[in-house]
């Protein structure tokens, strides 16, 4: 009679969810119908990438909802999340890229928010 060979039982692992959101980095003009500094609002869906911290391989990419938020499961670990077009049309050439790091836990979930600066001298 063969032994059945287990199966390995994959490490616990939680979530992460968070809200990516834009904000103006300097000062508007009432008539420019762009928000204040500190102001943020939802961008729509854009794609996230979540990179391992140690390698900086790409892991997964992810989608936000139209109104910024995205939730997604996975081992527990340390990660990198990165906006994956962050010089996409309104944000700052200038910007670093830009990251956040985290650690996901067993069981539980870690809010990672993101907010993306918007350089509105090069929304016009």
């Amino acid at each position: 009679m063969l032994a059945a060979t287990p199966t390995p039982t994959p490490a616990p692992g939680g979530f992460v969810e968070g809200k990516l959101a834009i904000g103006a980095q300097r000062g508007a003009d009432l008539a420019d119908d762009v928000p204040a500094p500190g102001n943020t609002s939802a961008v729509g869906e854009h794609a996230l990438v979540i990179r391992s911290r140690a390698g900086a391989a790409e892991l997964k990419e992810i989608k936000t909802d139209e109104q910024g938020q995205y939730r997604v499961a996975l081992p527990a670990g340390d990660y990198v999340l990165e906006l994956k077009d962050s010089r996409a049309r309104h944000a700052s050439p200038r910007a670093p890229a830009i990251q956040r790091a985290f650690t996901v836990t067993a069981n539980e979930t870690v809010r990672v928010d993101m907010q993306v600066p918007v350089d509105i001298r090069e929304m016009r």
